[in-house]
């Protein structure tokens, strides 16, 4: 009796969603989805944007998303895994109280049986809208576009939140094209991108992005002009599986054990006193199998709120730390495997471009927070794979 349930699952299955276009459903949604998160967490049209509106944006978004991942699902042991994912992440999120983890597993679940190409186009298409609505507004002056200035710095947000947030969405807005575009990213992308980092840098003075940035466009220009280097770059690449395990490790153990070694304190200087703050968190807060609510304080809510004292900074920028001490290590193992399997997926399918940019992204998460920030980049849906049992693959 329970044997004949999985096939009459099936036919049901197949008779409510046969005819269901998902691959459009899972890029509308994901185009849906996005826009609340841009607007309200990256730029200052966030102002005007009621909670409202953010709010049905979203739920429109999750119940695409709900509705593709039920009409893709089998009754087999990677739907199962998928299903305990989007489960664990819904706790985690409750225990910490950051409740888009949970749309984040479910775009992964949903991902893992579409297209990624036309999530990544989706994800270039609105960024460059709404980039270019808010840096030209700021230019303009219809919205604020604040000027942010030290001893040593003057930084202009350009319609942004942060001066900051601009050049990391331009790094992974970069590592998407190069994704999409592979061997046709010639020495003509490379000098126009670069030169477009360089200006966001001049205006944003934010430094780890357009390193990562110029860093990770001379490799893709290296990698599609020089045989000899692609050649030894695939030979090797398979001990860069463990990115995502070995940077992770190491920026914890940096940051346990930095104010021990003179080096590594010259190091946190380097990092605007990064792996002081990551430091302190450890001892504050401590780390939870099941994480909890943790208010970061930043510069954004410093800005935002004068009400609050600026002695109580107390914002961790790793994205790794982050996830550690707020969803717990439980979380974080979790995640990382999964990322681990996904760069093992990237490399059978001989997917080289997408297993490179994530591991530029390992490297970005020792010392930046936007891992898991979705609204930045959906390179990590590639997760989604790891769910899907059909072998599905994409061109290197």
């Amino acid at each position: 009796m329970l044997g004949t349930f999985p096939s009459k699952l099936k036919t049901t299955q197949d008779k409510l969603f046969a005819k269901l276009p998902v691959d459009k459903i899972v890029v509308w949604a994901y185009t849906i989805w996005i826009i609340p998160f841009f607007i309200g967490s990256l730029t200052l049209f966030g102002l005007y944007m009621s909670k409202e509106i953010s709010l049905v944006l979203r739920a429109i978004g999750v119940i695409g998303l709900g509705i593709s991942v039920l009409a893709t699902s089998r009754f087999d042991k990677y739907t199962i895994m998928a299903y305990l994912w989007g489960l664990f992440s819904a706790l985690i999120a409750v225990m910490s109280r950051e409740y888009y983890l949970f749309d984040i597993a479910l775009l992964m679940i949903a991902a893992r049986s579409v297209d990624l190409r036309r999530l990544l186009k989706a994800f270039l298409v609105v960024t460059a809208i709404l980039t270019s609505l808010t840096v030209g507004s700021a230019i303009l002056n219809i919205i604020e576009s604040p000027v942010f200035t030290t001893a040593t710095r003057i930084r202009y947000a350009l319609g942004f939140n942060w001066p900051s947030f601009l050049p990391h969405l331009f790094f992974f807005f970069t590592m998407s094209v190069v994704v999409v575009k592979k061997e046709r990213f010639n020495h003509y992308w490379v000098i126009g991108f670069w030169t477009l980092n360089a200006i966001v840098y001049l205006f944003t003075d934010t430094r780890n992005a357009f390193y990562l940035s110029t860093l990770f466009l001379v490799f893709v220009w290296l990698f599609n002009t020089v045989a000899f280097f692609k050649k030894w770059v695939i030979k090797f690449s398979p001990l860069l599986i463990f990115s995502f395990v070995l940077a992770s490790l190491s920026i914890i153990l940096v940051s346990l054990f930095y104010d021990r070694v003179a080096v590594l304190e010259k190091v946190n200087l380097v990092l605007s006193n990064r792996l002081h703050l990551a430091n302190n968190a450890f001892h504050e807060f401590g780390v939870t199998a099941l994480g909890r609510p943790i208010k970061m304080i930043g510069n954004v809510s410093l800005h935002m709120e004068p009400s609050i004292k600026h002695g109580k900074y107390n914002y961790v920028d790793s994205a790794y730390i982050q996830i550690l001490v707020i969803h717990g290590w439980l979380y974080f193992g979790m995640l990382i495997t999964l990322l681990t399997l996904a760069l093992r997926y990237l490399l059978s399918v001989k997917s080289y471009y997408w297993f490179f940019a994530l591991v530029f992204v390992a490297i970005h998460a020792m010392v930046d927070p936007q891992l898991l920030m979705m609204w930045y980049s959906p390179l990590l849906l590639v997760v989604g794979k790891v769910f899907n049992g059909k072998g599905d693959s994409l061109s290197s």
